[in-house]
């Protein structure tokens, strides 16, 4: 409405009106008290006694106000979003690049954002959350995805956030973690917004070519992560790493896993009747009896490593003997998986990149 017609509104205002109801009980509440008091009711001018006069000002007002100001009448948050709060006393004392335990995880806006992780979206410690999704294979990629938006922050190293991407509880979406606003008070606490925005997923044209080039590109995606010599995650590149450097190169290793997992998953590759006609089982199904053993004994060694690491970097904290020789040994686990996977993987890799090729090339045919 605009001022004049919700003005003329107003002029039914009477005293059976909610508003000027609670004027005059609280009238009423204050003549009580000051009788029980030995004091006179208070006077009260023609003014005062129009009570519906005065609801009706206080309504123009208000109204008047509302329609003059920038305060929002609504705000809708599309994406899912969560509030991390702690202290500056605490975050320091956590250490290199982690988070304190009694940090407080709270989702904020109508949808459900603990639900990315399996649980449900209620408020909880850092270690809470940390003890409740312990049994999810993708638990650590999460911890080391929000633990870094908010350390980079600290840091100034807000670039960094981009390279932020997690795989939801069931493997079946990615999420870009992202750091919107980092607010310190002046006593010390501080707030992380962090907003988890979905990633884009485009198909266009025929499925089955469309599935095709989904495999391909993943196939083509793995050989460039494990296969090649001269990729970041090669046996040879892992065993010239510094060894300060081994849990962050298991972070960004697992993540490419992860994100492997997501997309073979979006893509059927799970589903074999998707693959019948399109790719020879006979391909196929050496691929999968060969990858399963190697995936598991992958994830396995990279916690171990982690969690070896991790270890060490506290030790050192404290000014303690880590356990560098341990990190040594999962490190020399991990190159020997790795050696047997570019040895295993890569003709069979080949062949699949090959079918997947020459299938395309008799595609379905154009519409014109």
């Amino acid at each position: 409405m605009t001022l004049e017609e919700y003005r003329a509104t107003l002029e039914n205002i009477d005293f059976d009106n909610s508003g000027v109801r609670l004027l005059r009980q609280l009238q009423e509440l204050i003549d009580s008290v000051r009788e029980q008091h030995g004091q006179p009711k208070i006077r009260q001018d023609e003014n005062q006694r129009d009570l519906p006069g005065i609801v009706a000002k206080m309504q123009l007002a208000i109204f008047s106000h509302l329609k003059t100001t920038a305060d929002p009448e609504g705000t809708l948050k599309p994406q899912y979003q969560i509030t991390l709060k702690a202290s500056d006393d605490a975050l320091n004392a956590a250490g290199e690049g982690a988070l304190p335990d009694d940090a407080r995880l709270i989702p904020v806006g109508p949808g459900t954002p603990m639900s990315i992780f399996g649980l449900p979206s209620t408020e909880m410690t850092w270690k809470e959350f940390q003890q409740q999704t312990r049994h999810n294979k993708f638990r650590d990629s999460w911890v080391d995805s929000i633990s870094q938006v908010v350390t980079f922050s600290l840091k100034n190293q807000l670039a960094k956030d981009n390279s932020q991407v997690i795989v939801s509880y069931d493997g079946r979406e990615a999420y870009r973690v992202i750091l919107t606003t980092g607010i310190r008070y002046f006593n010390g606490n501080r707030e992380f917004n962090i907003y988890f925005v979905e990633v884009l997923r485009r198909r266009f044209g025929d499925p089955q070519t469309t599935l095709l080039f989904e495999g391909l590109e993943l196939a083509c995606r793995f050989r460039s992560l494990f296969l090649e010599r001269n990729s970041e995650f090669s046996s040879a590149a892992w065993k010239l790493a510094r060894p300060e450097a081994l849990k962050e190169f298991a972070s960004s290793m697992e993540r490419e896993l992860n994100l492997l997992r997501r997309d073979a998953l979006d893509a059927g590759i799970d589903n074999p009747g998707q693959w019948v006609g399109l790719v020879d089982p006979d391909l196929l199904v050496p691929v999968s009896e060969a990858w399963r053993p190697l995936e598991l004994r992958l994830h396995e060694t990279l916690k171990q490593l982690r969690k070896s690491a991790e270890t060490r970097e506290t030790a050192e904290r404290i000014q303690a003997a880590g356990p560098i020789e341990d990190v040594e040994s999962y490190r020399e686990s991990l190159v020997s998986v790795l050696r047997e996977m570019e040895t295993t993987m890569r003709p069979l890799n080949a062949n699949i990149i090959a079918a997947m090729a020459e299938k395309l090339k008799t595609g379905p045919p154009s519409s014109d």
